[in-house]
């Protein structure tokens, strides 16, 4: 074992070296005084000794958890923001710790608890998808914790999450090949030309506001926007979607995953569009501002068109369950699961396959998959007799 003390620049310091550890380990004793530096030299050998022995948690960990709650989490939220995660997401992250701190009366570390946690969750009073985005956001503020080694263990890593199924507001409905025609036939502009962009590329309405002018690319000239550049004439390109070059482009600043992802529309839409954004606007300036529809408008196109709000099983359809259409109908056209998932920019297959799907949009290819089978299949006189 090795425990010695030695001076750097009139301060000193200590060089430990415990049989269990592979190399010695240098620590700044922040004095310049030799006595004081041996009664703290001896103290940190007994912390070192304690450590190794499994007796006592890591100094940085007891140090952590007596750090003011709030200085961590600027911390976790300036290293998301270092990594170049989306602006978005670290605002969220940011609420969702900052609300469920208050709520809960945490002001340090050692206070985030499970059973503290559980106990808020049960009277609450919030969605079960608002408690399972603050369950998420601590749960990975406590494993960035672990990496950092200011924490040994996270609470929440088995807290059960709330169950959605229990309200049927969280599920939304998506729409039959039919209503979505009769929503697009009966709907007014600029509003039609909205809900067409969300069926077209499954971007979300909130996406769609945060949109720039150089965000939507009517020509194959790269990011340069829509001013000045020339659309195909009507009905050019229409069967090669992405020939004419018209796309929208979703930066990673306004996504979910922080990736930008370029999505290609028909040029009939790209007119639209074009028709709609503001006039002699800056290509870093919103596209569009004013025009895009909101849930009470969307209603009100529903019931012109004759489609319930509401379903007989009380999901809803609001304005994001366009984009639910968008990939279950995705998935009825024969596209591979991980080709939708990619198109709807999930970072998890479970997400498309289980939470954006309509089950009951399946219920025919389901019948057909099984009349299918070898032993459902009735054979034809013919082959009978053969």
């Amino acid at each position: 074992m090795i425990a010695s003390l030695f001076r750097r620049d009139g301060r000193w310091h200590c060089k430990i070296q415990l049989e269990s550890w592979p190399r010695e380990r240098r620590f700044s004793l922040g004095t310049t005084d030799k006595r004081v530096a041996q009664a703290k030299l001896q103290s940190r050998l007994a912390d070192c000794e304690k450590e190794a022995a499994g007796i006592a948690p890591p100094r940085s960990v007891r140090e952590a958890s007596k750090r003011p709650l709030a200085e961590l989490v600027a911390l976790f939220l300036a290293d998301l923001t270092a990594r170049d995660k989306a602006p978005a997401t670290v605002k969220r992250y940011g609420i969702a710790l900052r609300k469920l701190s208050a709520a809960c009366g945490w002001s340090v570390l050692a206070q985030a608890t499970t059973a503290s946690f559980c106990e808020w969750r049960k009277d609450c009073g919030h969605k079960p998808a608002t408690q399972n985005a603050y369950l998420n956001a601590w749960s990975r503020f406590f494993r960035w914790l672990k990496r950092q080694r200011l924490a040994l263990e996270n609470p929440f890593e088995f807290v059960d999450p709330a169950d959605t199924c229990r309200s049927s507001g969280e599920y939304r409905y998506a729409l039959t090949a039919e209503q979505v025609s009769a929503l697009l036939a009966t709907a007014p502009e600029p509003r039609r030309t909205f809900y067409r962009l969300i069926l077209e590329t499954g971007i979300r309405p909130i996406e769609i506001r945060r949109l720039r002018v150089c965000d939507v690319i009517a020509a194959n000239e790269g990011f340069g926007g829509l001013a000045g550049v020339p659309l195909p004439p009507a009905g050019e390109g229409e069967g090669a979607r992405g020939s004419p070059g018209a796309h929208i482009r979703m930066p990673g600043s306004i996504s979910k995953n922080g990736k930008t992802a370029l999505a290609s529309i028909s040029s009939e839409l790209a007119r639209a569009l074009v028709a709609l954004r503001r006039p002699n606007a800056h290509p870093n300036a919103p596209a569009f501002v004013g025009v895009v529809p909101k849930c009470p408008a969307f209603r009100k196109d529903l019931g012109r068109a004759g489609i319930p709000s509401v379903d007989g099983e009380g999901r809803r359809a609001d304005l994001h369950a366009l984009r639910k259409t968008f990939g279950v109908h995705l998935v009825l056209s024969g596209a591979d699961p991980r080709v939708v998932m990619e198109a709807m920019r999930h970072a998890d297959l479970k997400l498309t396959m289980k939470t954006y799907m309509d089950a009951s949009h399946l219920r025919g290819p389901v019948l057909a998959a099984v009349a299918a089978l070898p032993w459902n299949h009735k054979p034809t006189g013919r082959e009978a007799a053969s």
